[in-house]
């Protein structure tokens, strides 16, 4: 499509001739044209990228061309981290180690790698330690990063601090596991003797009657006849 083509484009999603398009229209606009489909997130952040955070999702005639072209940029590397994050999952379980995940920033982000955007990236997770996704990897890995560029030893000591990371997350996880078994076995206890008492008072109702269950002594009612 040529200027004038995208500038008709423009006119057709502003009849009302507003000056400007909604990123509502955006993304209808581009799953319009699009065989794959592609996240309203990534239109955001993409008219924020071109428009600034002050526009309000909308999208002058001036600024059009340029937000079109960064949403396409934005849908090739995205299809490209899928392809590569799903080389990295080994096990098929939909999930790469933090390592891996480092690996990607660094190639989608080239010489403009840098920790501090890494460093945002695991603060915004719930468990830093957990294993990485690829819906909470791929906004991160089309954003532009922010801070300065990551020098060869700081990415060697984070590689480092992730092992320790990893290693501590996994000892975390087996104790927890430890502790929910011991936890099960604690409660099938409780259920067995909840079991047991209920039986044992049925009986003393059925042989001693209902005075003897009030009043129960914890004994069986045949071991109280043997007493007597």
């Amino acid at each position: 499509m040529g200027l004038q083509d995208f500038m008709t484009v423009f006119s057709n999603l502003d009849p009302s001739c507003k000056g400007f398009v909604t990123s509502h229209q955006v993304l209808e606009f581009c799953q319009s044209i699009y065989h794959s489909s592609i996240s309203v997130e990534q239109i955001e952040h993409a008219i924020t990228q071109i428009c600034g955070s002050t526009s309000s999702g909308r999208v002058s005639r001036q600024q059009f061309i340029a937000v079109l072209e960064e949403i396409e940029r934005r849908r090739s590397v995205e299809e490209q981290a899928y392809w590569d994050f799903q080389a990295l999952d080994y096990k098929g379980t939909n999930r790469i180690s933090l390592k891996d995940a480092l690996m990607m920033f660094r190639e989608f982000h080239g010489d403009r790698f840098s920790l501090y955007t890494w460093k945002e990236f695991l603060q915004s997770r719930d468990d830093p330690g957990e294993q990485v996704y690829f819906d909470e990897i791929r906004l991160w890995l089309c954003n532009y990063p922010s801070g300065e560029p990551a020098s060869k030893d700081q990415i060697t000591q984070e590689e480092e601090q992730l092992i320790k990371i990893q290693s501590r997350h996994q000892s975390d996880t087996i104790n927890k596991l430890k502790q929910i078994q011991d936890d099960k076995e604690e409660i099938q206890e409780y259920l067995d003797n909840a079991q047991y008492n209920a039986q044992r008072r049925r009986n003393k109702w059925d042989k001693q009657g209902l005075e003897a269950m009030l009043f129960d002594d914890g004994l069986e009612a045949d071991d109280e006849q043997h007493l007597l």
